[in-house]
């Protein structure tokens, strides 16, 4: 993730104890992510969810950010 910039990133891969070193990365580098499943990052971070274009700062933000973005797949 560090230094290839060629593709997109399959966190679904990566267990909860990648979560600080992808945030970690993203400060020095901007990160597009494929992930799953709800990963559990901790403290103040910035994320955009793609599928909504939605920025969450913090933890309880990410997880009303994903049901939100699941909400939209469901209605098609």
């Amino acid at each position: 993730m560090l230094k290839d910039d060629s593709f997109v990133y399959n966190l679904s891969n990566c267990g909860n104890n990648c979560a600080k070193w992808v945030l970690k990365i993203a400060e020095k580098k901007e990160l597009v992510v494929y992930l799953q499943h709800m990963i559990r990052f901790e403290g103040e971070f910035e994320i955009q969810i793609m599928n909504t274009g939605r920025i969450v700062r913090n933890r309880a933000e990410y997880v009303e950010g994903l049901l939100e973005a699941e909400a939209a797949l469901d209605e098609g």
